[in-house]
């Protein structure tokens, strides 16, 4: 019932996304923040992007340093170096052109061909 409600749901959300423009790119995000788009939408990209995903990636990295130390998994310097400083450095050549996109497809690839 509730896995059924929260699937369709998930998936009506990204098709009415979808269906918001008639030219998107790789980044929903720089579709939405088009000088085209209403000033509501490009208000609404730029603050998901600054608050979900610029405060999100700290208390990540927190949240797992914490784990990791309290774990007595790493030392505090090995936690707050896999923590921080790993993600950061590993996933900045992704970033680069359209790695990303590839790693994602490749990764959804081999996951979902073993379901």
């Amino acid at each position: 019932g509730s896995m059924a409600a929260a699937t369709f749901s998930y998936a009506l959300i990204g098709v009415l996304g979808a269906r918001s423009s008639v030219h998107t790119n790789d980044n929903m995000l720089t579709a939405l923040g088009q000088p085209h788009m209403p000033a509501l939408t490009r208000l609404c990209a730029f603050l998901f992007g600054a608050i979900i995903i610029g405060f999100g990636v700290p208390v990540s990295c927190l949240v797992i340093r914490y784990n990791l130390q309290l774990s007595n998994t790493l030392s505090s310097t090995g936690a707050t170096l896999v923590a921080t400083v790993a993600p950061w450095v590993l996933s900045w050549p992704l970033y680069q052109g359209h790695a990303a996109l590839n790693v994602i497809s490749y990764a959804g690839m081999v996951v979902n061909g073993l379901v």
